[in-house]
């Protein structure tokens, strides 16, 4: 204990450093003795300034009187608990002012002996209004300001009680020294607070009284060394030991509040703990104190809960409130102006203007209501105009009012807004409502009166016109004046107030005298101003009819002339008023309808219960489009069936015109019903004829073109699939050829019917001719796999119905019949009519070349191709005519080396196209026939070569091979075609060589022979091309007037590495040999091909090795000698053609 008991007055005045409260300690002689950190800085002075000062120094900065000071000691009990305490708003650094609450308390000893007096001072609230001393009646304002030094008595020297071993001793005359430890111990348990002292161990080192009165301890030695364990319960003393743990570790001072039970009563402590850090900077314990803060808590949450309170009714108020400093900087802004403005109480507080934040012209109006406020005592009323942040001018009454100082100072401007733009609104709307009446009342078209007791009160200008009268005139008047007859005057009065008294409103049709005295035919309707009072007054309005009635009778003068016009017409004419009534009927009613007149006049209904049910959803559209338009020339018509009485149907055309009296108003529609049964049963006559098949009864084309457009913009507008079903029967033509026309109808027919009854009647069936049948149909849904299911399963059904047997033929019993299905799909307007037509057609064409009666949808892929091979075939047709084509020359050689003739190959130069090949247009003029008129051209410039070969010795016995198709080669006159380009030409016969194909033979094996040697016999000689490819047979070779075999490619490219394709190519020569034939090799392309070739007996060759096929003009022997330029045959304008 010696280092504890050594440091103990250092570890004592390190509490007072800690306490956050001010602490101020004067000695007996009124000198101060102990000031910590906090009251310094209310001081405003260092420790040694201030240490030794006498209290009378610091009395007016701690609002204090000094002669009060002089008697503490002799009026406060000795340890009093605070016994006097006052209230001073002190200056101090960075702040305006601060308000403290002081108390002070006379220090003693163990024994009871005065040693001093202890001041403590705590901070107040800023809210709080200070108040007097709460003992006595002390003032803190200019009475402490008097004096600033006052002497102190001498006092006898007390001797210190305490077995410290301290002493008291005079210092200078005046000032008295007291051991430190006896006074900071002194100052500690006089505290009205506990504090303690701890070493790192949790040991209790040094504790005031008040501490042990917490624990309840018999005195305050009996806690040293003890720890939290030994009087507190485990969970509060656990949490100490962690507090002091976090303060020690943290090495800075940490502040808390907890709830807890001291004595059985709840309260609020705060506790303050600070590390204790010696010289060297080593932690050697823990200085703390607590006090007791539930009065100070209870304060805090009722101010919490007040200013709450006082918020939510303040931003909850439907006016604007707020608080402004004179400078313009706001203080407080409730929700609704902060709503109004856009602005929120965040950023009005922030600004040091209200200027910053409000627009320019706002802060001028603003400015000019806060002057006024300022400038006057008692509140500013005005009204304001100001924009909103809802972009509306709102109408506002603003209240200001100044609040002021005791000098009269403004200290802050409180305002008040209430927003009355809606009553504004209605006043506005009520005086333009109260101007509107008296317009219309002034302008009506009818007189105003207000009689009371049956006297003039007031009347219109209308009714003055309407009667002659000046103002002057009626006003207080009886309204005598106006009635023809005195009976008239009371009889109309009597019936008035009669109806007055039972039903308060009332009309009825008089006369009433002008002042000129003639008679006005009117319509009196009347109201009294208060039903439960006549006596207020009455008011009447005066139509005057006057005209009407003169027109009525003109009118019924007028009905009889009519009813003599029209009563014996054979239509159907009626009127029907404006409010549905039947007008007029003609008698001819009941000759078109079977119904009476007054059978209609009684249920005008009638008119639309006889439309027949399926025309009547048609005849309520028509009955909404009618308007009662004047400027209508022409009738609005409409045809349907109409059932009558009988249960007939007939078919009528209604044709109807709106009526319009004299004075434009809408007086109903005229109507004219005719019979057109006849007429409608030649329509439909002519519309079968138009647009069904004449056969089956079916739609024709035209009527599915029709359907097939209207579909397509369904599908557009639904995005709903549908599909194009294209039928064709199988091998019809032979049904017709064998068994006669009137059976290939009567399956037409059959055809058709089944066709129907498979489908739903919302689907097209159609007969295009012959045997060609089309159906239309929708709805299919929005997906596209879905919708091709759907098509393909009803495709299927149809194949299979039309498959079954027909009952046709009378002797041979049933017929079969099957048919090929082409289907396409559509959605919208993506494809045309004619383009969907064209793709159903080659669905049906694939369905055909797919083996008949089978079922195939349209593929892109091949509509591409048939369009590329179309747009091919019109190219090649321009080709022919605009000498595209050209013959290329490919050299022959025989086993020498020697060129021995040339093949002539096609070829096609497309300009914007490059070369063609000849796989990709050969087909295409197969099929199309321009094979013949090419080939014919292949065969005129051949020959015209050979002849311009025949004039130079280098190439006059060249051979010129020409490949033949087979559709040219079957042309009945082809033989005499030769001969006649021989014959123009000049060429010798023996230099053409003609090469055919296999297929060529095989299908017409006889023509083909008599063909040959007729060609034979003009010198001609063949070569049969790509020998080995098609079905070979030993016995056409041995018949055919061959030359030459042409051993193909595809046999030559692999036979120096492939031991099947080397077996053929010995077979072909042996055999070709055996027949004494000669044989050609193309497509050798390496001397390793040639030796083989070489070795095996092949007698000529023909290939890249030798020679790529080339222009004439770039032809060259292997002489190394130039070729003359083709001459083009007659009727070829351009040397240069492409060539095969």
């Amino acid at each position: 204990m010696d280092v504890t008991q050594r440091e103990y007055p250092g570890l004592l005045s390190a509490v007072l450093e800690t306490v956050e409260d001010f602490i101020i300690a004067i000695d007996i002689s009124g000198h101060v003795i102990c000031v910590n950190a906090a009251a310094r800085r209310v001081l405003q002075g260092e420790e040694g300034e201030l240490l030794g000062q006498a209290w009378t120094k610091i009395c007016a900065t701690l609002g204090l009187n000094p002669s009060v000071v002089m008697d503490l000691s002799d009026t406060l009990p000795p340890c009093h608990s605070m016994g006097y305490g006052w209230q001073a708003r002190l200056p101090v650094p960075f702040a305006e002012t601060r308000a403290i609450a002081w108390r002070a308390r006379i220090m003693t000893a163990a024994d009871g002996t005065p040693t001093g007096t202890l001041l403590v001072g705590h901070d107040l609230p800023s809210e709080t209004e200070l108040s007097v001393a709460e003992e006595g009646s002390y003032s803190t304002e200019a009475q402490a300001a008097g004096s600033a030094e006052a002497t102190v008595p001498e006092r006898s020297l007390p001797k210190c009680p305490r077995r410290c071993g301290c002493r008291l001793e005079r210092l200078n005359g005046e000032r008295i020294k007291v051991d430190n430890r006896c006074h900071l111990q002194a100052l500690l348990d006089n505290f009205p607070f506990a504090v303690w002292l701890k070493d790192t161990q949790h040991r209790y080192l040094g504790v005031n009284q008040v501490f042990a009165d917490f624990v309840e301890a018999s005195h305050v030695e009996a806690l040293i060394g003890k720890t939290n364990d030994d009087f507190f319960p485990a969970g509060l003393a656990a949490r100490g030991h962690m507090r002091d743990q976090l303060v020690m570790a943290s090495r800075a001072q940490k502040r808390f509040e907890d709830q807890v039970v001291l004595k059985g009563v709840s309260c609020w402590l705060e506790t303050v703990k600070s590390p204790i850090i010696d010289p060297y900077g080593v932690v050697v314990g823990i200085v703390g104190f607590s006090r007791d803060i539930s009065a100070y808590k209870q304060t805090e949450q009722a101010l919490i809960r007040q200013r709450e309170q006082l918020r939510l009714v303040l931003d909850h108020a439907p006016i604007g409130i707020w608080l402004m400093h004179p400078n313009g900087r706001t203080e407080f802004a409730n929700r609704t102006i902060c709503e109004a403005f856009g602005i929120s109480e965040a950023q009005f507080l922030a600004a040091s203007h209200y200027r910053e934040l409000l627009p320019a012209e706002l802060v001028e109006q603003c400015r000019r209501s806060d002057a006024k406020a300022l400038a006057i005592h008692g509140p500013s009323v005005s009204h304001e105009r100001l924009p909103f942040a809802d972009g509306q001018i709102h109408d506002l009454t603003v209240i200001k009012y100044a609040k002021r100082d005791a000098r009269g100072e403004p200290e802050m401007v409180i305002g008040i807004s209430l927003d009355i733009t809606e009553e504004r609104l209605k006043a506005d709307a009520l005086h333009e409502s109260e101007a509107r009446a008296n317009s219309i009342l002034s302008a009506a078209p009818v007189g105003i009166v207000m009689l009371k007791e049956r006297v003039f009160q007031d009347v219109n200008e209308t009714l003055l016109r309407m009667m002659g009268y000046r103002r002057g005139e009626l006003i207080g008047q009886s309204v005598r004046l106006l009635y023809p007859s005195d009976a008239d005057y009371e009889r109309g009065g009597d019936e008035i107030y009669a109806k007055l008294r039972t039903d308060k409103r009332g009309s009825t049709e008089t006369q009433m005298r002008r002042k000129d005295g003639h008679l006005r035919d009117v319509i009196l309707s009347w109201a009294p101003l208060d039903a439960d009072d006549l006596s207020k007054g009455i008011t009447f309005s005066v139509q005057d009819i006057t005209s009407q009635k003169r027109t009525e009778r003109a009118l019924r003068e007028s009905e009889g002339k009519f009813h003599t016009m029209v009563d014996w017409t054979l239509d159907w004419e009626y009127w029907l008023s404006s409010d549905g009534e039947v007008h007029y009927m003609t008698p001819s009613t009941t000759e078109l309808t079977g119904y009476a007149v007054a059978d209609f006049e009684q249920n005008p209904a009638l008119l639309n219960a006889i439309v027949h049910p399926e025309d009547r959803s048609e005849w309520e559209r028509h009955l909404r489009t009618l308007r009662p338009d004047p400027a209508q020339r022409h009738p609005d018509q409409l045809d349907f069936r109409l059932v009558q009485k009988s249960g007939q149907v007939i078919w009528v055309t209604h044709r109807c015109r709106p009526v319009f009296g004299v004075d434009g108003r809408y007086q109903g529609r005229r109507v004219t019903v005719r019979n057109i049964t006849a007429q409608k049963a030649a329509e439909e006559q002519i519309r079968q004829l138009a647009y069904f098949d004449p056969l089956t009864g079916l739609a024709n084309r035209r009527l599915l073109l029709d359907r097939l457009d209207r579909a397509l913009s369904t599908s557009a507008r639904s995005h709903e699939f549908g599909a194009l079903l294209m039928l064709d029967l199988d091998h019809f033509k032979a049904l017709n050829d064998t068994q006669g026309h009137a059976v290939g109808d009567r399956l037409l027919i059959e055809v058709g019917q089944r066709l129907k009854r498979a489908l739903h009647m919302d689907h097209t069936v159609s007969r295009l001719g012959g045997d060609e049948y089309l159906v239309l149909l929708e709805g299919l849904g929005r997906c596209n796999t879905s919708a091709a299911s759907h098509a393909e399963a009803l495709a299927e059904q149809l194949r299979r119905i039309l498959n079954e047997p027909y009952p046709l033929l009378e002797e041979e019993g049933v017929h079969y019949a099957t048919a090929s299905i082409g289907v396409t799909l559509f959605q919208g307007k993506a494809a045309s009519v004619e383009a969907l037509l064209k793709q159903a057609d080659l669905a049906l064409y694939q369905a055909k070349g797919n083996g008949r009666d089978t079922v195939r949808f349209f593929d892109p892929v091949m509509q591409a191709a048939v369009d590329e091979r179309m747009a091919l075939e019109k190219a090649l047709r321009q080709a022919l005519q605009g000498g595209e084509l050209s013959l290329y020359y490919q050299p022959q050689v025989d086993r020498a080396g020697h060129c021995i003739g040339a093949e002539a190959l096609l070829r096609w130069h497309r300009p914007k196209h490059g070369s063609i090949a000849p796989s990709a247009f050969i087909p295409v003029a197969e099929e199309t026939g321009l094979i013949l008129p090419i080939g014919r051209w292949v065969l005129e410039a051949a020959c015209a070569q050979l002849k311009a070969w025949a004039g130079d010795p280098e190439t006059r016995d060249l051979q010129l091979a020409v490949n033949v198709s087979a559709r040219q080669f079957y042309q009945p006159d082809f033989v005499a075609e030769v001969q006649a380009i021989l014959a123009n030409s000049g060429a010798n016969p023996t230099r053409l060589k003609l090469e055919l194909t296999e297929s060529i033979v095989l299908e017409q094996t006889e023509i083909v022979i008599e063909r040959m040697q007729a060609l034979r016999a003009l010198g001609v000689s063949f070569s049969m091309d790509d020998f080995g490819t098609g079905y070979s047979s030993l016995s056409y070779l041995k018949r055919l007037p061959l030359e030459q075999l042409k051993i193909d490619k595809s046999f030559v490219q692999d036979i120096s590495t492939d031991p099947n394709d080397a077996a053929i190519v010995q077979a072909i020569l042996a055999m070709s040999h055996s027949l004494g034939l000669m044989v050609i090799a193309e497509g050798v392309e390496t001397p390793e091909q040639q030796a083989f070739l070489l070795a095996h007996g092949c007698d000529a060759f023909q290939g890249y090795l030798f020679g790529r096929p080339v222009a004439i003009e770039n032809w060259i022997t292997t002489h190394d000698t130039s070729v003359k330029q083709v001459i083009a045959p007659a009727g070829w304008h351009t040397p240069k053609r492409p060539r095969r």
